[in-house]
């Protein structure tokens, strides 16, 4: 499904669901972004109308069976009637990855009749509308800054996260990791904003609700003890019964969300989590990095590339949750009672320090969840064929994952294997990758270090960047057999997958996994 904000003439941020066929949202090329609206969606929805030529416009793409979203920010450069459709374009000037955090997983279980009956408006929340939000668990969240565009995203939580302050108020935690500070900061020059709340689980009512909000940043008054609380007031609402065409699953709550005071407390469905574990054994990977392999209460299943989720009891903070790659593969698809997690020591990173300088064998933690599509072994009929696996800096956590547990698991895929530091004495995991190189044939591994001096005879260790001949020489001058895992910056993943594509990657075949969480 696809959501959208638009910014009205009045300075109203009105936050739309757009529904179509598969195909209605789609990319002709990097710098625009074409959707395909229905009359089920203009029809019954005078928000869209507002999807207008010069509109800051923001258009969030979210798989809520996959917990997957990308926003992509712009203004509308051309709107055309086409019969019962209306074929809107955006000039993309801002695309952004986010993380899975916080995201209830749905699956689509079947259709519903979507009513035209007349939308329902006022001013102030009526009873019917305020237990609505108060019960709900998703919510998406549109702002703008006129002299920079519209953004929006997706909050989600407990059911009781979303709280309200009599008819015409609203207010709710920012949760660690909303830390990008789009909404945020656009908040700080412009209030107004949009909220959009969906019954996915009853009716398939739609509300819409316009109005101002504000950062509230008192860590002593914050809920949940989030690191701040918008409070959004209500101008105006729109209520479109039954318009949401598609029937969900009962939602599988994030193993993220905090407990909300106050009310029933879920847990993630379908896993035996929380688990507890116990530190067992610390293991220096290279001057930064760490790995720290954790016993479990019982067996935990996962599979290389995955990531997973530990709250901690950090001595003067408290419950601290954090999420990390799984490095190690499993010894059976049956799973381990082992998982390792490598850690890079951030000068800034509270629990990385606090895990690098103090963590002894015996610390004992909670693992919440494990999750993460970053996997050739996710798929159902997965079969040797080229896998190139590229990473820069703690990127490589997932890589080596990969590539371990393809070995492990007898797969002779060709692998070639690029990885890149700034440091020498940065290259993790080095004893086995050279090991690995001596006496895998079917293995191409290539280190590069960019401020280093390399010896001409240093055999896989090159200086610079991972290049345009670089990757066209240990990928044989075609990427295009070549199934790519990439991992490391959002800068060095948009320009490696760029050269890549360059080669004759097919973008479908580059896989990539954004950790800002």
């Amino acid at each position: 499904m696809a959501i959208v904000a638009v910014v009205a003439d009045d300075g109203h941020v009105w936050v739309s669901p757009v529904n179509g066929e598969r195909g209605f949202l789609s990319a002709p090329d990097s710098r625009t972004l074409s959707l395909v609206l229905g009359p089920e969606n203009t029809v019954t929805n005078p928000s869209l109308r507002h999807l207008r030529v010069g509109a800051l416009t923001s258009v969030l793409a979210i798989d809520l069976e996959r917990r997957r979203r990308y926003r992509t920010n712009g203004k509308i450069s051309r709107v055309a009637e086409k019969g019962a459709h209306v074929h809107v374009t955006l000039s993309v000037e801002e695309t952004l990855p986010n993380c899975p955090k916080y995201i209830q997983r749905r699956s689509i279980v079947g259709r519903r009749n979507v009513t035209d009956e007349a939308v329902e408006q006022g001013v102030q929340l009526p009873e019917e509308l305020l237990e609505m939000v108060r019960s709900a668990d998703s919510m998406f969240f549109g702002t703008a800054n006129r002299d920079v565009g519209a953004d929006l995203n997706y909050r989600g939580g407990n059911p009781g996260f979303v709280r309200t302050n009599g008819p015409r108020e609203i207010l709710w935690p920012e949760y660690r990791g909303n830390g990008m500070f789009q909404s945020s900061g656009n908040l700080e020059v412009n209030m107004q904003a949009g909220l959009l709340f969906v019954d996915f689980d009853g009716t398939g009512d739609v509300l819409e609700v316009v109005g101002t909000a504000a950062s509230e940043w008192d860590p002593a008054q914050s809920l949940e003890a989030s690191e701040r609380t918008i409070r959004f007031r209500v101008h105006q609402w729109r209520l479109h019964r039954s318009a949401m065409p598609f029937m969900w699953s009962p939602p599988e709550y994030s193993e993220y969300n905090p407990a909300v005071a106050g009310s029933r407390q879920v847990r993630p469905s379908g896993a035996s989590f929380p688990k507890s574990v116990r530190l067992v054994k610390i293991v220096r990977e290279s001057a930064a990095v760490r790995t720290f392999r954790f016993l479990c209460e019982d067996r935990v299943v996962f599979l290389p590339g995955q990531f997973a989720t530990l709250e901690f009891q950090v001595p003067g903070i408290g419950s601290t949750v954090r999420t990390w790659t799984i490095s190690e593969a499993a010894n059976s698809v049956r799973g381990d009672v082992t998982l390792e997690v490598s850690i890079k020591r951030r000068p800034d990173g509270l629990v990385s320090r606090w895990l690098h300088d103090t963590a002894t064998v015996g610390l004992k933690a909670t693992l919440l969840g494990v999750g993460g599509e970053l996997s050739p072994l996710l798929l159902p009929a997965f079969t040797p064929g080229k896998i190139a696996l590229i990473s820069a800096g703690i990127g490589i956590t997932p890589v080596v994952a990969i590539l371990r547990g393809l070995r492990a698991r007898g797969k002779s895929s060709e692998v070639a294997f690029i990885h890149s530091e700034r440091y020498r004495r940065d290259l993790p995991f080095q004893q086995e990758l050279l090991r690995r190189g001596r006496t895998d044939a079917h293995l191409r591994l290539v280190q590069t270090v960019t401020a280093d001096p390399v010896n001409h005879d240093a055999g896989h260790l090159v200086h610079g960047r991972i290049t345009d001949n670089l990757l066209r020489s240990v990928l044989r001058s075609d990427a295009s057999p070549w199934t790519v895992y990439l991992c490391g910056p959002d800068s060095f993943m948009r320009d490696i997958a760029q050269k890549l594509v360059l080669l004759g990657s097919s973008p479908k075949s580059i896989h990539t996994e954004v950790f800002n969480f």
